[in-house]
């Protein structure tokens, strides 16, 4: 089959002109409703670790854990520049160093408001669009195919997800790529006979940027190992990405030994012991005993985020027989292909095929004939590219199968080595989303260019696939959206503790005092905690201005409420948490 760039791709002010329109695009679906609701879970450990705070005090507690009262000035002024080593080592393990702290200076720019600090993943995410772009063009040679994985980047729930999340996700995924994308740019200027010293020294750099955002990236690196070891076995290529390796090396051995991140490793010990100790006694959708059965489940949902041809099937295919009809249909489906040999008859086989399978389906016909898609398109993918002669002597194919084969093999031996299913989620390997994504342009692009009539059934699926989509990026701005990061069963309000924040300096006059409740859960377990909660009052002053001298205190026998006290003996609720549910 042919792999050539469409014509009018050929013309560069109209790719340009798209490319800029699909930009557009991607803008408006991640920074539509960006800050509509609040912060939640490890979203509120960014926020805490990127000004320095320690939740509930620890070792060098700030001036509100003891104080009968105090002022947000006082608040600020015992948060020092070393907290910063002891807030994450509390509430991230080490992880995310270098997203926290550019969130920190993104805020410093933009504000703290939710809008502005999840507006720094949706502008990675912007970039990791048009470096995909860039990384299909130069390297596939194919404008058409990048314009393709660029449109399928723009309007794709799980990129849409993560950019409006204030965690590390978004910056991992850029720079997972521009590793990659540097790693090929290494060889083609070894090939070349160019200078392969900066590339080298930029690779080195962006592999410790991604380490430092999250640890399970060094798979990534093990991908690129294997890939340089299979293909481009040439020694000074392979010494040139050794000295390139130490820059991660000696900047992970330097943070791990930090006071920041050698408890890393401890605190993940600890973790699967805990979590295998709640996957026992406790089990959960997400979290039970690895056995192969609880593994391959969970396994569907995380493959099923990963490719954007099945996103969304996790949540709609009920029912084992269901599976294996879906399954078996493929598999019939790939057999015609191989051994009939008129693409009539195949098309009339394939159209016989569906729609029996579709009225055997209990449930969910149209998601289960999505199912049935997927597994012929994967043998089209086969069949069109791995068996071929590839599109670049860089062989840029076998580096991203390399990539997404490995990182999904070590995520299910990192769950039967742990003994949960914990780790088995779309985020840990959110890194390989963008890789999916080209493998799932590719066979898409064929299908397209060749127009061939037994496949044309395909397209009919694929359209049922893009209002699936469709689908859920309505339920992403609706709050109701399955779990990629977080799921929630009620709809969040604004961020309480913003909100909250606004209200008492509005409000609040020089006699006032504004009093915090005590949230009596015990959610951390850390060293040197608190024997109370002072966590909502120092949500709240990290939103208050750090020259305020307004009088706080905090009640320990008040669970929920944030009361505001006049001098007359008055007093009014600012806000009532009502337990854990405006906590997200």
């Amino acid at each position: 089959m042919k792999f050539s760039t469409f014509s009018f791709a050929e013309n560069k002010r109209l790719t340009s002109a798209l490319l800029i329109l699909l930009l557009f695009v991607a803008a408006c679906l991640r920074f539509y409703k960006i800050g509509d609701h609040g912060l939640a879970g490890d979203e509120k450990y960014s926020m805490y670790v990127s000004q320095f705070v320690v939740i509930e005090g620890g070792k060098e507690p700030n001036s509100i854990r003891n104080a009968r009262y105090f002022t947000p000035e006082q608040f600020w002024d015992d948060v020092k520049p070393y907290h910063f080593f002891e807030s994450i080592a509390r509430l991230d393990t080490g992880n995310g160093a270098f997203y926290t702290l550019s969130l920190r200076l993104w805020m410093n720019v933009f504000g703290k408001s939710d809008a502005a600090a999840r507006s720094l993943s949706a502008v990675f995410n912007l970039a990791t669009i048009l470096l995909l772009f860039y990384f299909v063009r130069d390297f596939f040679k194919n404008t058409s195919l990048a314009l393709l994985v660029t449109f399928l980047s723009v309007i794709s729930p799980f990129f849409i997800v993560f950019s409006q999340v204030a965690r590390n996700y978004a910056m991992l995924f850029f720079f997972s790529l521009a590793a990659t994308h540097l790693l090929l740019k290494v060889v083609e200027y070894f090939r070349s006979g160019k200078s392969i010293v900066l590339p080298g020294i930029l690779y080195g750099i962006c592999s410790l940027i991604c380490l430092l955002c999250h640890i399970s990236t060094a798979v990534l690196f093990v991908a690129h190992g294997l890939f340089i070891l299979s293909y481009f076995r040439k020694p000074k290529l392979i010494i040139m990405l050794l000295v390139s390796a130490l820059i991660p090396v000696i900047g992970m051995t330097l943070w791990l030994t930090s006071e920041g991140g050698k408890w890393m490793l401890e605190y993940v010990a600890n973790s699967v012991k805990t979590y295998n100790y709640l996957a026992k006694n406790n089990p959960e959708e997400f979290l039970k005993v690895a056995t192969p059965v609880n593994v391959f489940e969970q396994m569907q949902y995380v493959t099923s985020c990963l490719f954007i041809s099945a996103e969304g099937l996790y949540r709609e295919l009920i029912g084992t027989k269901n599976f294996l009809f879906a399954l078996i249909a493929g598999i019939g489906l790939i057999v015609s292909d191989l051994f009939v040999k008129s693409t009539r008859v195949q098309l009339i086989i394939s159209v016989c095929t569906l729609t029996g399978a579709y009225f055997l389906f209990s449930v969910n016909g149209w998601m289960f004939l999505i199912l049935t898609g997927n597994v012929f398109l994967l043998y089209l993918l086969f069949k069109t590219t791995v068996k071929g002669n590839g599109y670049s002597e860089l062989k840029p194919l076998q580096l991203i199968t390399f990539i997404v084969v490995v990182g999904l093999v070590s995520l299910v031996a990192f769950a039967f080595t742990d003994g949960n299913t914990f780790r088995l989620m779309p985020r840990y390997v959110g890194y390989l989303y963008a890789f999916a994504l080209i493998l799932v342009a590719i066979a898409a692009y064929f299908l397209f260019q060749n127009r061939v009539i037994n496949y044309w059934w395909l397209l009919v699926i694929g359209c049922f696939q893009l209002v699936s989509i469709t689908s859920l990026v309505r339920e992403i701005y609706q709050d109701i959206a399955p779990r990629y990061f977080m799921q929630f069963y009620e709809v969040r309000n604004e961020n309480p503790y913003y909100s909250v924040a606004n209200t008492i300096v509005d409000k609040t006059i020089k006699s006032d005092t504004i009093v915090y409740p005590s949230f009596s859960q015990n959610l951390y377990g850390g060293k040197d905690e608190a024997a109370y909660s002072i966590a909502d009052a120092q949500l709240i002053n990290i939103y208050l201005p750090k020259k305020s001298e307004i009088t706080q205190r905090i009640d320990r026998s008040e669970p929920n409420k944030v009361i505001l006290k006049h001098a007359d003996g008055t007093s009014e609720i600012l806000f009532d948490f009502e337990g854990t549910k405006y906590r997200y």
